[in-house]
């Protein structure tokens, strides 16, 4: 019994050194391989460690800096401060203060007051402007500090914030220019709510004086002369918002048409003669070195552009003065004419400030000017508009006291001789009836005139039957052409033709009269009356078959007298 029991024992004791032997192998295995995962993670931190530096380091605009707070010494400096900011490492790690080096004096000194200023408890943020030490370029740079407790380093960060800049600068650039369109919008409606309620209360309160005068024709007479003024320059006022919205907007089309210089000159010869001789002031127009007359170009423009010139000179010299206009050829090639017209004047001048802002629409030089003198100030905007759609430049030479020279540079196509002389404005003219045998030509004449507006139409018919003309009105072009097809031919000498209407308008009327299988139909004269006033609809109604284009307010002296011509030259 005593054997067995030893036995036993001496086998349990074999099977516990065995346990034992493999709990120890189990131990060391578990120790080994954790030893192997804590190296593996070693290692893998340190990849990690390495490929952030790497990336701060090959940063192309960022710079990072590692610096002991108690001595200011960098521990790290990325080796992008080379590229970003121009400066060697060695010399940031030697000594921080380097870092200045790309500063003005003003900034330092502007970040050295932020820097006082920091809390310690938020990250320092401050943006400034430094220069590349190496290319001296102009930057702009984002600083960020923070302050690690635990290390007792600070951790510096310098970014190149360049292309952030220039976006914010645009925006703020497009929220600046909006603002200043807002402000120059509001400007605009209230100095034309200024210039338009102005003559509008003078034409409302010479007609009630009118009313109230009514059987004293010489008073009613007076009142409604002042009314037709008044008339005339909120007609002009409105051309001109028109004409300078429309060359601002892109939408302005130049005439490319022949004309003659020297006709044009004596027109505005003709113009202002009388006006200024009767104010006192000498006036002679010169034409130098020219060997052509006839160029291409739009003539009612470039006159407009004068004309302005002309009514400032006017405006502002006084009796005993001077005011001369030269046109002369500069230069000629065999298919372009270089032209200098140059208004000159002995008035007042213009005080070399507001030469400035000469071009801009409203400006006048003081509020006095624009009591004593009117006018919108839209003129030398639009003149200025206008020759630089030309091609070509205004110059301006004034002193205060003596005088100002408004001159234009201007290149135009010659104008091929046979094609010039078929425009003849003088051939034109000659073709005029005059005013003594216009009631021979228009006495008992048919006429539709085609006008949806009741009282442009009652207007039209009054002033026509003055001169004997028998009226028929429709209300359409619809109108127009059935009463005109159901006409003997030849009864209609003439189609006076809105062209906003109803139905059917004035221009798609025109075509469906002139497509008639009638002889009248392609011979009668047919004119448009409309208040489309711009090049392309000029150009429009020539396309469409009419024979004229004229716009309202209508001149009824220039449309008695085209309609007497046209009879003339129908009856021939």
């Amino acid at each position: 019994m005593k054997e067995l029991v030893n036995q036993i024992a001496e086998h349990a004791f074999f099977f516990i050194g065995i346990l034992a032997i493999l709990a120890g192998v189990a131990l060391l295995t578990l120790l080994i391989r954790k030893r192997m995962g804590q190296a593996k993670e070693e290692q893998k931190q340190l990849f990690e460690e390495e490929q952030l530096f790497r990336m701060i380091s090959d940063s192309s605009f960022q710079v990072y800096i590692l610096v002991e707070e108690e001595n200011l010494l960098p521990i790290y400096v990325s080796d992008s401060v080379q590229e970003v900011l121009g400066l060697d490492k060695e010399d940031v790690m030697t000594d921080l203060t380097a870092l200045g080096w790309t500063l003005d004096e003003e900034e330092k000194s502007r970040l050295k007051g932020l820097w006082e200023a920091w809390d310690r408890r938020n990250p320092f943020l401050a943006d400034y402007v430094s220069f590349h030490f190496k290319t001296r370029e102009k930057q702009y740079m984002l600083l960020r500090v923070e302050e690690s407790q635990e290390t007792g380093c600070y951790t510096i960060l310098i970014q190149n914030i360049n292309e952030q800049k220039q976006t914010e600068f645009a925006l703020r650039e497009q929220l600046e220019q909006a603002e200043e369109e807002n402000k120059a919008k509001t400007e605009f409606l209230s100095r034309m709510s200024h210039e338009i309620r102005t003559p509008m209360n003078g034409i409302l309160g010479m007609l009630e004086l009118a009313k109230m005068d009514i059987d004293q024709k010489d008073k009613v007479e007076d009142y409604l002369d002042k009314v037709n003024s008044l008339s005339q320059f909120l007609l002009s006022l409105i051309n001109d918002i028109l004409d300078l919205s429309r060359i601002e907007s892109g939408k302005t089309e130049l005439l490319c048409e022949p004309f003659d210089l020297f006709a044009m000159a004596e027109k505005l010869r003709s113009m202002f003669q009388q006006t200024i001789t009767e104010k006192g002031i000498r006036f002679q127009i010169d034409m130098e070195d020219f060997d052509v007359h006839w160029v291409r170009g739009d003539e009612m423009r470039l006159s407009q552009v004068i004309i302005n010139f002309l009514s400032n000179a006017v405006k502002f010299t006084e009796a005993g003065g001077e005011i001369c206009v030269t046109f002369r050829q500069m230069q000629i090639t065999e298919d372009s004419l270089r032209l200098m017209i140059r208004v000159r004047d002995t008035g007042k001048g213009i005080e070399p400030e507001f030469l400035n802002r000469i071009f801009k629409p409203f400006e006048q030089e003081d509020n006095k000017i624009a009591e004593k003198y009117g006018g919108s100030g839209l003129g030398m905007a639009i003149s200025d508009n206008i020759i630089r759609l030309m091609g070509g430049q205004i110059v301006i030479d004034s002193e205060v006291g003596r005088g100002s020279d408004f001159t234009v540079f201007l290149s135009l196509p010659v104008a091929e001789k046979n094609v010039a002389e078929g425009k003849s404005e003088d051939r034109q003219n000659s073709d005029r009836v005059p005013e003594d045998m216009l009631e021979k030509y228009l006495a008992g004449i048919h006429v539709i005139l085609a006008e949806d507006n009741d009282i442009n139409a009652k207007i039209s018919v009054k002033l026509l039957e003055k001169d004997g003309m028998i009226v028929d009105r429709v209300n359409n072009g619809k109108e127009a052409v059935t009463t005109f097809a159901n006409s003997p031919e030849g009864y209609y000498d003439v189609i006076l033709m809105d062209i906003q209407m109803p139905e059917l308008n004035g221009w798609d009327a025109t075509r469906q009269i002139r497509s008639m299988e009638r002889a009248d139909a392609h011979k009668i004269s047919i004119y448009a009356l409309s208040a489309n006033a711009f090049v392309e609809d000029k150009r429009h109604s020539m396309e469409v078959g009419m024979d004229a284009h004229i716009s309202k307010p209508i001149d009824f002296k220039k449309l008695r007298e085209m309609i007497g011509a046209a009879v003339r030259e129908n009856r021939a």
